[in-house]
């Protein structure tokens, strides 16, 4: 080869370089920007589980995740703006709508159960043993609605509790401190397992809503969003359901991924892991399980009265997945 051939084949492959990190940045510069306000629980598997496979960038989208200790959290930080979509269960979003606040649910990406851990040195081994103790709930959640369904079907009332209003993190440092603060708290995991590091188990209770009540965790996001953007929502299904996918495939590295996010043994995750349905779907439980918390509402005393009507179809968009997977929808919407 002669030198000005060198020369020609040399200036060919810097061409050709440049034009492939041209090519790449003007895709990384397409990426559609999203920010989600998500929660550092494990229910949270398919959104963690797309983010480590980097599912978000085959369908475009540049992922931002804002993370909370709460769906409650979540939700409020979408609806102030801080995000474009959030998960959370299905009670602080009913609650926000009472208020009037315009948001939509787009599918449901979990269902699992909520519980509580009380101390046995405290005198607490059945439920009915709740009765005068100090327990904390986080109010307007999940956990604090099945806990109103605990205490009825043990013939008690929240007035029958000492109680406080607490933060899932700050549950699990009133029950383990010295003297504790707290007997008894209702939430989710991983706060359970966590206050299990510092609590011996065999002074620990540990109740569950298996068989009581299911608890949906959704992705939801302001309706005007919605309005704007159903593209953009259509790929963040997409890369879910891809996501799920995934988790059923791999299933103990989909573990592995939720033990690295969590700080958990890989152990706790397996064990927690049959609590939880990962599936992108809008079922017509939701649609019940909705129901049975708008006649809690309207029996605590804690909706306002200037709430707005609360109808559980107008509030559940079931257009995108139904654009995607239409078999997943079973909610006829209005």
């Amino acid at each position: 080869m002669t030198k000005k051939s060198k020369i020609w084949l040399c200036l060919v492959v810097i061409v050709a370089l440049l034009l492939s990190i041209s090519c790449q940045k003007s895709k990384q510069s397409e990426q559609i920007p999203v920010v989600l306000a998500d929660v550092i629980n494990i229910e949270n598997a398919l959104i963690t589980v797309a983010t480590k496979n980097n599912l978000w960038a085959e369908e475009g989208i540049k992922l931002t995740r804002r993370s909370f200790s709460s769906g409650k959290e979540a939700l409020e930080a979408m609806i102030s703006g801080q995000a474009d979509i959030a998960v959370s269960a299905e009670t602080p979003f009913m609650w926000a709508t009472f208020r009037g606040e315009e948001i939509r649910i787009i599918a449901t990406l979990n269902k699992t159960v909520v519980k509580a851990l009380a101390r046995r040195d405290a005198g607490v081994i059945a439920p009915g043993d709740l009765k005068g103790k100090k327990v904390a709930s986080f109010f307007g959640t999940s956990s604090d609605f099945w806990m109103d369904e605990l205490l009825q079907k043990n013939g008690m009332t929240r007035a029958d509790l000492r109680l406080t209003n607490l933060k899932p993190p700050e549950m699990v440092a009133a029950i383990t401190r010295k003297p504790p603060d707290i007997d008894v708290f209702f939430a989710w995991e991983p706060h359970i397992v966590n206050a299990l590091k510092e609590i011996d188990e065999k002074n620990a209770t540990i109740f569950t809503s298996e068989n009581m009540y299911t608890e949906y965790f959704n992705l939801s996001c302001r309706k005007t969003y919605l309005d704007k953007n159903s593209q953009t929502l259509k790929k963040v299904l997409r890369v879910l359901l891809k996501a799920e996918l995934f988790l059923k495939s791999n299933e103990t590295q989909s573990q592995q991924i939720m033990a690295d996010f969590l700080s958990l043994d890989l152990g706790i995750i397996k064990n927690l892991w049959t609590e939880n349905s990962y599936k992108v779907e809008l079922p017509n439980s939701l649609v019940n399980d909705f129901k049975r918390e708008i006649k809690w509402a309207l029996t605590t005393g804690m909706l306002p009265k200037s709430a707005t009507e609360f109808v559980p179809e107008k509030v559940i968009s079931s257009g995108i997945l139904n654009e995607v997977k239409p078999e997943r929808v079973e909610i006829v919407t209005q």
